[in-house]
């Protein structure tokens, strides 16, 4: 898509833009390290799983809430635990059925290469929505 000429005020609101996004940027890593600074003096002996309160002068109450983040390493690994749970009998099915919520996610790619015929019978079940757009300024020279 060939790039068009737009007025000057366009300059001032895509630096606008720019500079918003880089404060944010910034605003985030310092939000950051001020959050985990702030917990540390709160909380010196570390955060236990759950809400952890600190009580704080004036009344105020600091409440820090730290929740699992599983992650899965390996996907064969798991689907052979799933396996193994299973073959424990009903209660290792039932587990290993509710144990672990595989998503489904539709690669773009993938569906871009459909036929026709394919795409009619998929696209009963899917939705592809535009995302927001990622803006980057190129500045001149």
């Amino acid at each position: 898509m060939a790039a068009e000429r737009h007025p000057p005020r366009l300059v001032v609101l895509a630096l606008e833009h720019a500079n918003l996004a880089a404060a944010l940027k910034a605003t985030k890593a310092s939000e950051m390290v001020k959050r985990l600074e702030l917990v540390e003096a709160c909380f010196p002996a570390g955060l236990v799983m759950g809400t952890n309160t600190a009580v704080l002068a004036g009344g105020y109450m600091l409440k820090a809430v730290v929740s699992p983040n599983p992650k899965v390493t390996d996907i064969a690994v798991l689907q052979m635990a799933i396996t193994k749970l299973s073959a424990l009998g009903e209660a290792g099915m039932l587990i290993a059925s509710r144990l672990v919520n595989w998503v489904p996610e539709i690669r773009i790619g993938e569906h871009k290469k459909l036929d026709a015929r394919m795409r009619k019978i998929i696209d009963k079940a899917i939705v592809i929505d535009k995302s927001s757009p990622s803006v980057t300024l190129v500045e001149p020279g």
